[in-house]
C-alpha cells in the first residue's frame, strides 16, 4: 500500500510541476539551418543577434555558411561580423555591448526572430504607398503592425531583391546574468536594434 501511495503521490507531483510557467526564453536564430540572404549567388548568415555571418560554427551550434560565394562552392568570404556598441556613462565607466558574446539578444516578442522578405511580394516597392494609406513606406520588416492599419509589413520599400530584418535588445536577463570567464559580467547600455541587411 505504501509504494502504491508514493507513486500517487510522484505522479501528482510531476502533474502539479507541470502546471507550473516556465519562463518564456527569446528565440535565437543562431541554430543551424537558419535564415539567410540568398536571393543572388551568395548565401549571407543573418541572426537576431547583432551577428552577420555564423559565428557559431566553431562550437557546432550552426553548420550555415557564414557569407559563401558562389553560393554552395563551399568558399567564404566572411569568418562573422558583429555589432559592437560602447559608451562612457555619467560616473565614467565604459560599458560595451555586442558581439558573439550574445550581448544582443531577441526580446520575447514572438515575432522577435528574423524575417526574410523578398522582391516582388506584396508591398515592397519603394517610394509607393503599396497600402494606399496615403504615407509611403512607412513598415519596418518586423512582423508588426507599424502604422496602425490592420495589416503587417504591407509598406516596405525595399531597397534590393531581398531582406533580412530583426530586432534586439542588449538588457535581456540571459545578457545580464551571464558572468564571463573572467569574472565579468554585462552592463547594458539599454539599447534597441532593428537591424536590416
Amino acid at each position: 500500500m505504501r509504494i502504491f501511495a508514493g507513486r500517487c503521490a510522484g505522479v501528482a507531483l510531476l502533474f502539479f510541476a507541470c502546471l507550473v510557467p516556465v519562463p518564456a526564453q527569446a528565440v535565437l536564430d543562431n541554430r543551424d539551418r537558419g535564415p539567410s540572404l540568398t536571393a543572388a549567388n551568395f548565401s549571407l548568415r543573418i541572426t537576431n543577434a547583432g551577428i552577420i555571418g555564423n559565428a557559431f560554427l566553431d562550437i557546432g551550434l550552426s553548420f550555415d555558411p557564414s557569407f559563401e560565394f558562389p553560393k554552395g562552392s563551399g568558399h567564404e568570404a566572411l569568418n562573422y561580423a558583429a555589432l559592437w556598441v560602447g559608451a562612457v556613462n555619467p560616473e565614467g565607466e565604459t560599458h560595451v555591448s555586442g558581439g558573439p558574446l550574445l550581448e544582443f539578444r531577441p526580446t520575447l516578442d514572438p515575432e522577435g526572430r528574423v524575417r526574410i522578405a523578398d522582391w516582388g511580394r506584396l508591398g515592397v516597392q519603394r517610394f509607393v504607398d503599396d497600402d494606399g494609406d496615403g504615407r509611403v513606406d512607412e513598415e519596418i520588416l518586423n512582423g508588426r503592425d507599424d502604422d496602425g492599419d490592420g495589416e503587417v509589413d504591407e509598406d516596405l520599400g525595399m531597397f534590393s531583391q531581398q531582406v533580412a530584418g530583426a530586432d534586439y535588445v542588449d538588457d535581456r536577463p540571459e545578457a545580464v546574468q551571464y558572468v564571463y570567464k573572467n569574472g565579468e559580467i554585462h552592463h547594458p547600455l539599454g539599447l534597441s536594434v532593428h537591424q536590416e541587411a
